[in-house]
C-alpha cells in the first residue's frame, strides 16, 4: 500500500505484522503530526514493513519511532522523538547509495533501541535525553551529536563504528569497543573520552 496523503493528528500510526509493504510517499507538509510511529512484529517471517518514498512523511513533529518490524528509509530522512523497542527485533537501513538522514530528538526522554541501524544513514542526535544503542553500530554515515547523549552498550567483541563524528553533546560507549573514522576534519566537543584510531 502506497500513502500519498498528508498526516495529522497525535494518535500512534501502526504497521501491522500481516499489511505488506506500506510505502509513505508524501511529505508531511505542515508538521500537524506528532504521534508515534509503530511497526509491530509477531515472528522472524511476520513482522510490519515501511519504506520511505519522501523526506519527511511523518513530519519534523513526529513522536517516537517504535520499530519492531522493518523501517527502509530508502534514501530519504526522517525526525523522530528518539527510538525505542525490546528484545532484538526490528531493524533501520538504507541499502540505497543515496544518503539517509535519522535525527533522534530526545526531548529529555531516556530511551532504548535494541536492534540495528544499517547501511547508508547519517545518525543526528539532539534535545536534552539520553538514546541508548544496544546492538553494535553498523551505519557508515556521520554520526553528529547536537545535545543531548548517545550511549552504545553492546557486548560484542565487534566494535561499534562511527564515522564523521562531531557536536557538542555526549558520547558514552563505556565498555563497548568503539572504533572512529574519518575524523581529521571534525570537531567533536562532548564531554565523553573518545579513543583514537
Amino acid at each position: 500500500m502506497t500513502f500519498t496523503g498528508n498526516i495529522k493528528g497525535s494518535g500512534r500510526l501502526e504497521v501491522l505484522a500481516d499489511s505488506g509493504w506500506v510505502i509513505m510517499g508524501t511529505k508531511c507538509a505542515d508538521n500537524a503530526f506528532t504521534g508515534d510511529v509503530q511497526t509491530n512484529w509477531t515472528d522472524n517471517s511476520n513482522y510490519g514493513k515501511m519504506r520511505l518514498a519522501a523526506d519527511q512523511p511523518f513530519g519534523a513533529n513526529a513522536g517516537q519511532g517504535n520499530i519492531y518490524g522493518t523501517l527502509d528509509m530508502n534514501g530519504f530522512s526522517q525526525t523522530f522523538k528518539g527510538l525505542h523497542n525490546d528484545g532484538d527485533k526490528g531493524s533501520i537501513y538504507n541499502n540505497l547509495t543515496t544518503l539517509s538522514t535519522l535525527t533522534l530528538d530526545t526531548t529529555g526522554k531516556d530511551l532504548t533501541f535494541q536492534s540495528s541501524i544499517k547501511g547508508n544513514i547519517a545518525l543526528v542526535i539532539k534535545g536534552t535525553g539520553k538514546q541508548t544503542l544496544s546492538k553494535t553500530v553498523a551505519y557508515t554515515g556521520s554520526t553528529t551529536i547536537e545535545s543531548g547523549t548517545l550511549a552504545l552498550t553492546s557486548n560484542s567483541s565487534t566494535s561499534n563504528k562511527l564515522y564523521n563524528l562531531s557536536g557538542a553533546g555526549n558520547l558514552d560507549y563505556g565498555s563497548s569497543p568503539l572504533e572512529l573514522f574519518n575524523t581529521a576534519d571534525t570537531d567533536f566537543q562532548g564531554n565523553s573520552p573518545v579513543p583514537e584510531n
